[in-house]
C-alpha cells in the first residue's frame, strides 16, 4: 500500500458501449426498439456503469487522470485503478522549486495489465533511477493515462451480464410493481452473477 493520496476523473471519454441497441433487440426477441432508442441507450450506460462498479474495470476506452500528493518513494510503482491500462500519456509534476515539469517517456517503464497474472497496470522508473522530488503540497503529480476496453474486446461474460440486466430493466420499468409489490432488481445479486464474478478485480 502507498501512503499517498490518489484520485481519478474522466478527462475525455470515447463513449462506445459494450453492447448495442441491436444486441438488446436480439436478447429480448424484439424486432425494433428504435422508438425507444434513447431510453434503451440510457439503460445500457447505467448497467455498464454498474458492471464497472462490480468488476472495478473500465468497460469503455477513455482517458483519465490520476492525481497524487507525491511520488512514491524510491522506485516503488504507481498503480492504476480501472484496468485494463492501455498507455500512459504523460506525467506532469511540480518540482521542489515550484516549477512544472514533464517526465520524459524514457524515464519510466509502463507495465500494462495484458498479462493475465497482472490485475492492474503500473509504472516505475527504469533500473537505476528513482522518482523525482515533488513540491511538498497536495495534488502536485498528475498522470494522464488511457484505459478501458474497446467494445469488441469486452469479455463475453460481462457483455452477457449487461444484456440480461438491460432486459430486466426493460421488463420492469418501475421500482415497485402492481399492488405495491416490490420488483426484484439487484444488479449485484442477479441470476447473471456467475457470469461476472471471475472478472472482479480486487483493489489493494
Amino acid at each position: 500500500m502507498s501512503d499517498f493520496t490518489q484520485t481519478g476523473t474522466v478527462a475525455s471519454p470515447l463513449i462506445l458501449e459494450p453492447i448495442s441497441l441491436t444486441d438488446v433487440e436480439r436478447q429480448c426477441r424484439i424486432t425494433d426498439l428504435s422508438a425507444e432508442a434513447e431510453t434503451v441507450e440510457m439503460m445500457i450506460s447505467a448497467v455498464r456503469e454498474a458492471a464497472e462498479g462490480v468488476t472495478n474495470r473500465a468497460l469503455i476506452r477513455k482517458t483519465q487522470t490520476l492525481v497524487l500528493d507525491s511520488f512514491p518513494s524510491s522506485r516503488n510503482p504507481i498503480y492504476f485503478s480501472a484496468p485494463p491500462l492501455v498507455s500512459v500519456d504523460s506525467i506532469v509534476y511540480t518540482d521542489a522549486a515550484g516549477a512544472e515539469q514533464t517526465l520524459d517517456l524514457s524515464f519510466y517503464r509502463v507495465v500494462t495489465d495484458s498479462n493475465p497474472n497482472c490485475n492492474r497496470g503500473y509504472i516505475l522508473p527504469l533500473y537505476g533511477l528513482t522518482w523525482p522530488v515533488a513540491l511538498n503540497d497536495s495534488e502536485v503529480v498528475t498522470v494522464t493515462y488511457t484505459c478501458g476496453y474497446l467494445s469488441e474486446d469486452v469479455p463475453k461474460g460481462i457483455k452477457q451480464w449487461i444484456l440480461l440486466n438491460v432486459a430486466n430493466l426493460l421488463e420492469n420499468r418501475e421500482s415497485v410493481g402492481i399492488a405495491y409489490r416490490e420488483t426484484k432488481f439487484d444488479l449485484t445479486e442477479s441470476i447473471a452473477d456467475g457470469l461476472i464474478a471471475k472478472y472482479r478485480v480486487v483493489r489493494l
